[in-house]
């Protein structure tokens, strides 16, 4: 697993993705991480997935009063 991390002000969104996986492996999806923790925020949206071979990555929207740090890592799988 492998990720990044976003402050993301209240009112914005924006695109994260979490890291390339490293070859031969291949992405099959990612975790969001809300401050830390799994569980969702109430006013924290996916607006939209992005996908390719070595990476994933979601478009989040924070219509909350506050910031909040989103961190989106990378599920990675090794064929065979």
């Amino acid at each position: 697993m492998n990720g990044s991390t976003f402050s993301l002000s209240p009112g914005t969104f924006s695109t994260i993705l979490g890291g390339d996986c490293p070859a031969p492996g291949v992405a099959v999806g990612a975790s969001i991480l809300y401050d830390g923790s799994p569980g969702g925020i109430n006013g924290m949206f996916v607006v939209s997935v992005i996908g390719n071979p070595t990476n994933f990555g979601y478009s989040i929207s924070n219509t909350t009063s506050s910031s909040h740090n989103v961190t989106v890592q990378t599920r990675c799988i090794t064929p065979g």
